[in-house]
């Protein structure tokens, strides 16, 4: 992916350091679209999603966007799973959503990644709340593709 977009002249590529919520680094540049894809989830801590917001909108243009997709949220597991169940089945997905269910479940390298890396499950509400004080506007987008967990949202954030 670097190789594909390294050439152009709108896009910059840059490595993360330890604290992957101190972007102080970029200090001398201005983004108007930032994106966090699939990567809050393996933080350490609601707070560190928090300080990424911080740090991101200190780079961030006026009006400029921040997506933070795949956000694993706490939500009615129960229901959730009942959902799946009926919409695999209107959906014509039930025998692969199964066969699926069961390799995860008989993968013992899946089993033991999960583990080690754990997934952080954000309290939605709360974290808007918390984010409010450095956003114009924050918009909860639903992840409906996702059809394995009905439990992800993204939120689209205006500076």
């Amino acid at each position: 992916m670097q190789n594909k977009v390294a050439n152009r002249n709108n896009v910059k590529i840059f490595k993360l350091s330890d604290d992957y919520t101190n972007l102080s680094f970029l200090k001398n540049v201005k983004f108007s679209i930032i994106i966090a894809n699939s990567v809050v989830q393996y933080y350490e801590s609601q707070e560190k999603i928090v300080d990424l917001v911080k740090s991101v909108k200190k780079i961030a243009l006026k009006n400029a966007y921040f997506l933070i997709s795949d956000i694993h949220v706490i939500s009615d597991k129960k229901r959730s799973y009942f959902k799946l169940i009926y919409d695999s089945i209107i959906e014509g997905h039930f025998i692969s959503l199964i066969k699926l269910g069961l390799t995860i479940l008989m993968d013992k390298e899946y089993r033991n990644m999960m583990k080690y890396q754990p997934i952080l499950y954000v309290n939605l509400d709360k974290l808007i709340n918390d984010l409010s004080i450095f956003a114009n506007k924050i918009t909860v987008l639903n992840e409906k593709f996702q059809i394995l967990d009905l439990d992800r949202k993204s939120l689209l954030i205006q500076f």
